[in-house]
């Protein structure tokens, strides 16, 4: 226990009693137990704690995704996802000689882009011509401990890429009432969207010209192989 000597007194007890009669530690400064939590935070991050430790973590309230063809929102970071992350996705053209992919950034629980909340948007150029789903991009989606969101595209064979970062845009943490509302409502439509959802999958929107859909990644095939 840190902190007013005095105060710490009069808690003691009651902690002491809470935890079964297990005798409270203090005498330890502020300043020593703020560095050491520090410490801890740091190894578990980085993966270079051993034995066992109970820290404090965050998670993802909201799934993190991408459009894709027909309007659809493609989940990439689910929700209660512990952060920080990194997940993975692979899309491809819908268009033959398709040179362009427009990415548009979502945070919602919402089958349809229409219904979540766009976050921003990015252009992959200058892609290699060829009959539509020839040309694959590896969508790499990063978000690390202070909420902020980093998306990679890049061409699979030595392509291009772009990068596109939220900075300090969005924080779920400060948007309680509406949390409750948006998961409410993705409980409440399900169903319905499911089907839609089915109706919908890989279709081409009019002025869907820069449009992408999802392919399976090679270690996604090679386990449903086994």
């Amino acid at each position: 226990m840190t902190g007013d000597e005095s105060a710490i007194h009069k808690i003691q007890p009651f902690l002491e009693t809470f935890f079964d009669g297990k005798t409270c530690l203090s005498g330890v400064s502020p300043d020593t137990a703020v560095l050491r939590g520090a410490v801890y935070q740091a190894e578990i991050l980085s993966g270079d704690l051993d034995g066992d430790w109970v820290g404090a973590f965050d998670i993802t309230s909201l799934t993190r995704g991408i459009e894709t063809a027909g309007g659809l929102f493609q989940a990439i970071i689910p929700r209660n996802t512990l952060v920080p992350t990194r997940k993975f996705l692979n899309v491809t053209t819908i268009h033959d000689k398709q040179t362009n992919m427009m990415f548009n950034i979502y945070v919602g629980e919402r089958a349809f882009v229409k219904d979540n909340t766009l976050l921003g948007s990015f252009e992959l150029d200058y892609l290699e011509e060829g009959p539509a789903g020839q040309v694959v991009v590896e969508v790499v989606c990063e978000l690390d401990t202070n909420a902020r969101l980093e998306i990679r595209a890049t061409a699979l064979g030595g392509g291009n890429m772009a990068v596109w970062n939220a900075g300090e845009g969005f924080d779920e943490r400060h948007m309680t009432e509406d949390l409750k509302k948006m998961l409410v409502d993705a409980e409440r439509y399900r169903e319905e969207e499911e089907v839609e959802r089915w109706r919908y999958d890989g279709k081409v929107a009019d002025g869907d010209e820069f449009g992408i859909v999802v392919v399976p990644r090679k270690e996604e095939v090679e386990q449903k192989r086994r």
